[in-house]
């Protein structure tokens, strides 16, 4: 019975170690790797469709064939830009300058 009970609590523990290690050193890669994922498409967006928000393009032409593959990414993009405070604030924080 009572090892029942020490096995219970060593799967606890077990289970708190576990999370804390994915806490402590897997998610901040995760979060640097989205982080970079989201860099990287609102990149490809703003070359896209530049034109959208009054950069010339000169291959409007053809990003204008995309329009219907990324119709409904536009919006979401569009607030997520709108929301940020400060780009060079947030590469500052990605590379700790601040």
């Amino acid at each position: 019975m009572w090892l029942e009970i020490l096995k219970e609590k060593l799967s606890a523990v077990w289970e708190f170690f576990w999370w804390f290690l994915f806490g402590t050193f897997l998610e901040k890669r995760v979060a640097a790797i989205r982080k970079e994922a989201w860099d990287t498409n609102d990149n490809v967006m703003l070359l896209l469709f530049g034109d959208y928000l009054g950069l010339p393009n000169p291959i409007s032409y053809y990003t204008l064939e995309l329009l219907p593959y990324l119709a409904e990414e536009m919006l979401p993009w569009q607030r997520r830009i709108m929301n940020r405070q400060s780009v060079v604030a947030e590469k500052a924080a990605q590379y700790d300058f601040t």
